[in-house]
C-alpha cells in the first residue's frame, strides 16, 4: 500500500521522499498532454524546468544524492517519452495499413454502387444485384462493368435486363451466361469492312457460301459478323448456343448424339473458322469447367489472358491462325491436365517457358510460325508429347540432347529456324518418329549414322544446312531389318555433302521423292536405284555425278520428274529410259539433263530440257 510519505514524480513512479524531505510542488505544475501532437517547446522546457527546481532538503546532506535523484527521474521521463513514442508509430503503421487494405475497396463499392442506374434498366433492384455478385466472386472489376460501351457493361445490361432467361442471382449458372455474354460484345464484329486487305482476312474464315454472300458491288462489303451464332444472346439455354457445350445434366441425361441443352456448366467452347474477332476476354474464368477451347483460324487479336491458368480442366487449346501478341505465358504450366496446346500461326513472341514441362499431359505442343526467341529449352518431362512443332520462329542455339528422353515423338518439326550445331546422336532414340524435319538452319557436321535407328521415319527433311562429309551407307540398310525401310521423303538439297549416293538406297522400296541437288556428291548413280520401283521425284542435278544412266532406273514407271542437269553425265540415254517420258505414254513429264554433245555431254531424245 502506497504510504502517506511516498509522493508522485511526473511520469507516475513513485519515490521515497526521505525522513524530513520537502518535494517542491512546482514539479508537476506543467499541464499534462493529451496528445504526443501537443508535445510542444514549451510544454517541454517546463518539464525540464521542474526537474531542476527539485529540492531534496538535506537531511541526506550530499549534492550527489541529488544529482542521482535527478539522473533517476530524467531517464524515467525519457523512458516514458519512448513508450509514448512507440506506440504512436506502431498505432499509424495499423493505421496506414488499415488504409491499404481497407480503403479501396471501401471507395471501389462507394464508386461503383453510386453509378446511377441506366434508366432504361426496368428493374434496377436485380441489375443492381447483378452487378454485385459478378464484382463479389471477381469476374469482372468494378471499373470495367460500370464504363459504358465496354463489354462487360453491355452483357451486365442484357442480363440484368434483357435476357428472357432471368436467371436467380443465387443461380450459379448465371456467371456463366455473363461470362458467355462478355465474349460475345468482344468479339462479335458487325461491321462493315472496306478496306480489301480486311476483306481478304475475313473471307479466308468463311465457307464459300457465305463468301459469295458477304460480297457486293462498289467495293463494299456488307456487315461481317460471326459465320454462325445460332441462338446466341437468346432466351434459350446457353447449352443450345452455336459452338457451347455443357455437361451433362445427370446421368441419365447421357444419351449418344443427345445433349443438355438448358443452362448448365461450359466445357466446350467451338468456334473455330467463324470470323470471331476482338480479345478473348477474362470473364472465360468463370467457365470453370472448360476443357476444350477452339477459336482457331479466326481474326483473334490481343494476348491470352493470365487467368486461363487457372482453368484446370482444360484439355484442348486451339488458338491457331489468329493474331494474337505478347509472350507466350508461363501460366500455361499450370494446366496439369492439357494434353494439346495449339498456337500456331500469331504473333508471339519472347521466349518458350521452361514452365510448359509441368504440363506433362501434353500429347501436342504446335507454336510454328510465330516470333519465339532464345534455345528450344528442356522438355525431358514431356515423355507423352507426339507432336512438337516449332518451325518458322526465330530460335537458336543447338538441338538439345534431351530430346532424345521424349520416346513418344512421332512428329518433330524446327524448320526455317537459326538452330546451330549437329543433331544429336540421341535422336537415335526416338523409334516412333515419322516426320523429322529441321531445314533451313544453320546445322553442320555429319549427318548422324543414328538416324537407321528411326525404323519408322517416312519423312526426313535436313536440306538447306551445312553438313559436311557422306552419306552414312546404313540409311539404306543394315543387317536383316533395313534401316529407314519406310522412308517416303529424303530431303537433303542445299547442303555440303560428298562421297558417293549409297547403293543401299535400293532397299529403300517406299521412297517417293529422292532431293539431293546441290550438294558435292560424285561417282556414278547406282544401278540399286532401279530398284526403288515407287519413286516418283528425282532431284541429282547440281552435284558432281559421271558416267551414264544406269539401264535399270529404266523400271521407273512411276517417275514423273528426273533432274540430272549440272552434272558430268555421259553417253546416249537408251530407249527404255526414254518410254518414260509422257510422250510415249509413261509418266515422266520433267526430263532435265546437259545434252550438249558437242561439249562430250550426254545425249537425249526425250529430255524436256537440255540445260
Amino acid at each position: 500500500m502506497r504510504s502517506k510519505s511516498d509522493e508522485t514524480i511526473g511520469s507516475g513512479f513513485f519515490f521515497p521522499s526521505g525522513k524530513d524531505s520537502k518535494v517542491n510542488r512546482s514539479v508537476n505544475l506543467a499541464p499534462r498532454k493529451n496528445s504526443i501532437y501537443m508535445l510542444d517547446s514549451p510544454y517541454l522546457a517546463s518539464r525540464r524546468n521542474s526537474f531542476m527546481s527539485v529540492d531534496f532538503g538535506q537531511d541526506d546532506g550530499s549534492i550527489s544524492s541529488q544529482h542521482d535523484m535527478i539522473r533517476i527521474i530524467t531517464l524515467h521521463e525519457w523512458s516514458g517519452r519512448r513508450t509514448i513514442a512507440i506506440v504512436v508509430v506502431l498505432a499509424c503503421i495499423i493505421g496506414s495499413l488499415c488504409v491499404i487494405l481497407f480503403f479501396p475497396r471501401i471507395v471501389e463499392k462507394e464508386w461503383h454502387e453510386s453509378i446511377p442506374i441506366p434508366s432504361s434498366v426496368s428493374d434496377p433492384e436485380r441489375y443492381r444485384n447483378v452487378k454485385r455478385i459478378i464484382i463479389e466472386n471477381g469476374i469482372s472489376s468494378a471499373a470495367s462493368i460500370n464504363k459504358k460501351g465496354t463489354p462487360q457493361h453491355e452483357a451486365l445490361l442484357w442480363i440484368a435486363d434483357v435476357d428472357g432467361a432471368k436467371l436467380g442471382v443465387d443461380d450459379k449458372m448465371i456467371f456463366q451466361r455473363y461470362s458467355l455474354a462478355v465474349f460475345f460484345y468482344s468479339t462479335y464484329a458487325d461491321i462493315a469492312v472496306e478496306d480489301e486487305h480486311e476483306w481478304d482476312k475475313a473471307a479466308y474464315t468463311m465457307n464459300d457460301s457465305s463468301r459469295a454472300m458477304a460480297k457486293s458491288g462498289n467495293n463494299r462489303i456488307k456487315p461481317i459478323a460471326w459465320r454462325n451464332s445460332t441462338n446466341w444472346m437468346s432466351s434459350k439455354g446457353h447449352c443450345s448456343w452455336a459452338g457451347v457445350g455443357c455437361h451433362f445434366l445427370n446421368s441419365t441425361t447421357k444419351t449418344t448424339h443427345v445433349y443438355y441443352d438448358g443452362n448448365y456448366r461450359v466445357t466446350h467452347l467451338n468456334l473455330t473458322r467463324n470470323n470471331v474477332r476482338g480479345t478473348i476476354p477474362n470473364e472465360i474464368i468463370a467457365l470453370e469447367d472448360l476443357q476444350l477451347l477452339n477459336l482457331g483460324t479466326n481474326l483473334m487479336s490481343g494476348t491470352i489472358p493470365e487467368n486461363i491458368g487457372d482453368l484446370k480442366h482444360l484439355v484442348t487449346i486451339h488458338l491457331g491462325a489468329n493474331g494474337l501478341t505478347g509472350s507466350l505465358p508461363t501460366y500455361l504450366g499450370k494446366l496439369e491436365v492439357l494434353t494439346h496446346l495449339y498456337l500456331h500461326v500469331n504473333k508471339l513472341d519472347g521466349k518458350i517457358p521452361n514452365e510448359l514441362n509441368n504440363s506433362k499431359e501434353l500429347r501436342v505442343l504446335s507454336l510454328f510460325k510465330n516470333k519465339l526467341v532464345g534455345n528450344i529449352p528442356n522438355m525431358r518431362k514431356l515423355n507423352h508429347l507426339t507432336d512438337l512443332r516449332l518451325d518458322a520462329n526465330k530460335l537458336g542455339g543447338s538441338i538439345p540432347t534431351e530430346i532424345g528422353l521424349m520416346t513418344s515423338l512421332k512428329d518433330l518439326r524446327l524448320s526455317q529456324n537459326d538452330l546451330k550445331g549437329t543433331i544429336p546422336s540421341e535422336i537415335g532414340n526416338l523409334k516412333y518418329l515419322e516426320k523429322f524435319h529441321a531445314y533451313e538452319n544453320e546445322l553442320q557436321g555429319n549427318l548422324p549414322p543414328q538416324l537407321v535407328s528411326l525404323e519408322n521415319l517416312k519423312i526426313l527433311y535436313l536440306d538447306n544446312n551445312n553438313f559436311t562429309g557422306s552419306i552414312p551407307p546404313i540409311w539404306g540398310g543394315s543387317g536383316v531389318r533395313s534401316g529407314m525401310q519406310d522412308l517416303e521423303q529424303l530431303y537433303l538439297q542445299k547442303n555440303k555433302l560428298s562421297g558417293n549416293i549409297p547403293t543401299q538406297f535400293g532397299a529403300l522400296g517406299e521412297m517417293l521423292d529422292l532431293k539431293l541437288h546441290k550438294n558435292h556428291i560424285g561417282g556414278a548413280i547406282p544401278s540399286e536405284m532401279g530398284k526403288m520401283l515407287k519413286l516418283k521425284y528425282v532431284y541429282l542435278d547440281n552435284n558432281k555425278l559421271t558416267g551414264k544412266i544406269p539401264e535399270e532406273m529404266s523400271k521407273l514407271s512411276s517417275l514423273e520428274k528426273l533432274h540430272i542437269n549440272g552434272n558430268q553425265i555421259t553417253g546416249e540415254v537408251s530407249e527404255n529410259m526414254c518410254s518414260l517420258s509422257k510422250s510415249s505414254g509413261g509418266n515422266l513429264v520433267e526430263f532435265l539433263m546437259d545434252c550438249d554433245v558437242e561439249n562430250n555431254e550426254a545425249e537425249c531424245n526425250c529430255c524436256t530440257s537440255c540445260v
